[in-house]
């Protein structure tokens, strides 16, 4: 074709040939020159600027290619569609201009060239796999054009309630971490904090808690003056008008005497919804404990005591980063210091994590030792010790060494700079405590680059030496050969998000209101496997309880939901009767209820979560007299 070509250039059907020829070798520039030059020769010709125009797509050059299939598309002789060769050249022109356009981002065009393609071959046999191509094609740019005109139709909506927002956000006290039983939390009730301290000028750290809701968006969140944190709702119901929730928290000061702190959210328009929370500081020896359960937890131990460590951003370059391992950290010192749950002083509680601005807080190997030696100091037999680690592990094949990576770890000097296995192990064992709970999620993808000796997982034995510990029980994130996953439309690691998912409540297996280690180990266990599954990953987290020959209540769920309820109910019902009434089905014993009770309980659980209708709880009620 080439020779034929040198011994006569105007042969423009020998320019064609040369171009499908190197087409098939993959050659396309070439093969667009070779086209071009047919086009040059009889320029009105539909196949030679099909031809080009499918080369230059194969290249990438999108704008030229659009043009040539424009160009094949004016030929008038495509209309003769009797022919089965211009049917072929329709078929090719348009189905190729269609890709062409969607790789562009020029939908409409292209489902317009798509569906003219199925429209006029769409029952012809010998054309059906190009047209069931363009059919698939056409869908998925459907579903586009779709998504589209559903996130210009929301930017529009939110833009205009926006420009007619008027209401400010309504905010609301959920907690504070000392709150006595008989405070409620509306934002003009006084709460009671319990301060251990000897001089007149100590003051104490609380953990404050609230949910902000707007029906446009909160903005920010801000308590004493200092931005809150912020974190989506979950079990949050609020009223109709106000479509967006988040909660916060903010750890606040607290003095001897009344405190008046101002929680103030602003929403995406600029308005403001104020509350205010008066703490009031009292001199005791000891922090009164919320609820029945909560005692239980709290008797458990003398004293409970917990290092947490989270490392996200290494100061290695040869260490992945990792994006949920502080926010997880966060999550478990949340559970632990909450009085209504697991009960830790905050005092108690030693907290490292690599967002911190002082670096006696960053997760070094110096201030993990530290953080150990000071459990080692304070922890008594009679008490409980929670050590929690999210970061990577590593595991040195040719020695069978396994570290935990903190902070400050040198990739060529592993042994000075990480956490070694034996010096784990022999630090926890020195910490005097009968009752301690490991929990490890060190098994992340990635870890270090050091090629073949290198092993992201720790090995199974690991976690066995660790519960060898005299009354030393621990939950690892996986199984040896496995890696732990990230949970990314929860923000958290799979493994933790659903320990604190246990933690807060739904671990609690019998009902009775306290979270032990064996019900939590085993509501993570089979979450976390259960979840992975569904992913189509795998992930089993270990347990291992050594020679421990106890359970351990490491949190109290029941009056923390009652009271959450409580607050859902409040919102929902103006009518006091029928609040005292609901308030006191929800804490009654399901065993003790007539049929009618239970049903009438049912429907209000379900008015709680969002499922059904408060006006058919209330036709319940009514209909059986359940109020007289």
């Amino acid at each position: 074709m080439r020779r034929a070509l040198e011994l006569n250039g105007r042969l423009a059907d020998a320019a064609q040939n040369l171009g499908y020829a190197l087409f098939q070798r993959k050659r396309y520039e070439e093969a667009a020159e070779a086209f071009r030059q047919a086009t040059r020769i009889t320029p009105s010709w539909a196949p030679y600027h099909a031809g080009l125009g499918e080369a230059l797509l194969y290249q990438g050059k999108l704008e030229e290619a659009a043009a040539a299939f424009e160009q094949a598309a004016a030929d008038r002789r495509l209309k003769m569609l009797r022919d089965k060769q211009y049917r072929d050249y329709f078929c090719d022109i348009f189905l190729n201009w269609g890709k062409t356009e969607e790789k562009r981002g020029n939908l409409g065009t292209a489902k317009d060239h798509l569906r003219r393609l199925i429209a006029t071959l769409g029952e012809a046999a010998e054309y059906r796999q190009q047209v069931d191509e363009g059919r698939r094609l056409l869908a998925d740019i459907e579903r586009r054009l779709a998504e589209e005109a559903e996130a210009r139709r929301k930017k529009e909506e939110e833009a205009l309630k926006q420009r007619q927002d008027t209401k400010a956000p309504v905010v609301t006290i959920t907690g504070t971490d000392a709150t006595h039983p008989g405070a409620a939390p509306a934002a003009a009730q006084a709460r009671e904090v319990v301060i251990v301290a000897a001089g007149q000028d100590e003051t104490t750290t609380i953990l404050l808690t609230g949910v902000a809701s707007d029906d446009v968006g909160v903005e920010k969140v801000t308590v004493a003056g200092e931005p809150a944190t912020l974190y989506q709702a979950r079990d949050l119901t609020v009223a109709e008008d106000l479509g967006v929730s988040v909660n916060f928290s903010a750890e606040v000061a607290v003095r001897p005497g009344e405190n008046r702190i101002e929680v103030v959210a602003t929403d995406r328009s600029g308005n403001q919804g104020r509350s205010v929370v008066v703490i009031t500081g009292t001199r005791k020896e000891r922090i009164e404990v919320a609820s029945e359960a909560a005692q239980e937890v709290a008797q458990a131990a003398s004293q409970k005591w917990a290092v947490l460590v989270g490392v996200n951003q290494y100061e290695s370059k040869e260490i992945t980063p990792l994006r949920f391992s502080v926010r997880d950290v966060r999550a478990i010192h949340e559970v632990l210091v909450d009085p209504k749950r697991a009960g830790f002083p905050p005092a108690n509680v030693v907290l490292l994590t690599d967002d911190q601005a002082e670096r006696q807080k960053h997760p070094t190997r110096r201030n993990v030792y530290d953080a150990l030696y000071f459990l080692e100091q304070n922890a008594k037999p009679e008490d409980l010790v929670v050590i929690y680690y999210s970061g990577h592990g590593f595991r040195d094949r040719d020695s069978g060494k396994s570290y935990l990576l903190p902070l400050d770890t040198v990739t060529h000097d592993l042994e000075s700079s990480a956490i070694p296995n034996d010096e784990f192990l022999a630090r926890v064992a020195r910490i005097q405590a009968n009752k301690k709970v490991i929990l490890l999620d060190a098994c992340h993808s990635g870890g270090l680059s050091l090629g073949a000796k290198a092993d992201a997982k720790l090995p199974t034995e690991y976690y066995e030496m660790l519960a060898k510990a005299e009354g030393t029980v621990t939950i690892a994130s996986c199984s040896g050969d496995e890696q732990s996953y990230e949970y990314p439309g929860k923000g958290q690691g799979a493994f933790t998000y659903f320990l604190c998912e246990g933690l807060t409540g739904k671990a609690d297996a019998d009902g009775n209101g306290v979270v032990s280690f064996q019900e939590v180990s085993a509501y993570v266990v089979n979450s976390v496997s259960e979840w992975a599954r569904r992913q189509r990953l795998k992930q089993t987290p270990l347990t291992h309880t050594g020679n421990a020959r106890f359970d351990i209540p490491l949190s109290a769920v029941r009056a923390v939901e009652l009271e959450q309820k409580r607050q859902k109910l409040l919102a929902l019902f103006d009518d006091n009767r029928i609040q005292r009434y609901s308030i006191e089905l929800l804490e009654r014993e399901p065993k003790a209820m007539s049929d009618k009770e239970q049903l009438a309980l049912t429907v209000l659980e379900q008015v709680l979560r969002g499922e059904s209708r408060p006006e058919l709880y209330l036709e319940i009620v009514q209909k059986f007299s359940l109020m007289t």
